[in-house]
């Protein structure tokens, strides 16, 4: 989506600066106002997807984070009567 969004912006950016001599009629202007609102829904969606992705990532780094100090700060505190060191796993797939 963002070469298709770029793509249009410079698409958009040559005809105005070929029509910027002989000025632009009212019909080019509606149609060029229809491409910006089309190109500004395309630029929400693609900025809608992108904050998707950050939190997703962010979250990923969150319960890595959480995961360590958990089995750090659980295994120190459980262990066998006979010594043995019984180490948490919180990893998913473990």
């Amino acid at each position: 989506m963002a070469l298709i969004l770029a793509s249009r912006l410079e698409r958009i950016a040559r005809e105005l600066e070929a029509r910027s001599a002989r000025g632009i009629s009212p019909s080019e202007t509606e149609v060029l106002a229809t491409e910006f609102a089309l190109m500004a829904e395309l630029a929400r969606r693609q900025e809608g997807e992108l904050a998707v992705h950050r939190l997703g990532e962010t979250e990923r780094t969150r319960r890595a984070a959480m995961e360590q100090e958990a089995g750090t700060a659980l295994g120190d505190l459980i262990a066998d009567p006979e010594g043995i060191v019984i180490r948490p796993d919180f990893r998913r797939g473990s």
